[in-house]
């Protein structure tokens, strides 16, 4: 079981270094200006049967087909800086089991990223997610997250143990 893990984790890294970091997150759906328009009207319309259906009825149908709607809204692929530090994490977990310099490596210069990638506008290092997204109230993209920084974070931990 332990070879099988290392060999699924090195057909990802493979699979990463022919595809690069970007992709779409299926909450990525959130930032079409669409789905901002129908959350920001739900708050003043919630009491109204036929928005509160509208409101069901999107939702449905984003949240079961979301990259549907996203290569259909030609929304770009963004990298996720909670991927990248779980990627980061997997990458320094392969070089303590393999030992191969690469995986060390490759972690490393995520972590960079996340260095270069932080939101900016704040002075202790945190993430956010890389898109606008609306849930009791509108979140702009970069806006620090508590799931995303602490992956990022155990990332940096991690780096320290390990090196």
């Amino acid at each position: 079981m332990k070879n099988n893990g290392i060999k699924i984790a090195v057909g990802i890294d493979k699979w990463l270094d022919q595809n690069g970091w970007a992709g779409w997150d299926p909450y990525s759906i959130r930032e079409l200006p669409f789905m901002i328009r129908v959350s920001s009207l739900s708050k003043i319309y919630r009491n109204k049967f036929w928005f509160r259906v509208l409101n069901k009825v999107t939702a449905t149908v984003t949240n079961r087909f979301p990259y549907l709607f996203l290569k259909m809204f030609n929304c770009p692929k963004k990298i996720n800086a909670k991927g990248m530090g779980l990627f980061a994490l997997s990458y320094f977990n392969l070089f303590e089991k393999t030992k191969e310099k690469k995986y060390l490596d490759k972690a490393l210069s995520i972590l960079e990223w996340l260095e270069n990638n932080r939101s900016k506008e704040y002075k202790n290092f945190c993430w956010g997610y890389p898109f606008d997204w609306s849930s009791t109230s509108f979140v702009p993209e970069g806006t620090p997250s508590v799931v995303v920084s602490k992956h990022c974070g155990d990332a940096f931990w991690k780096a320290y143990k390990v090196t």
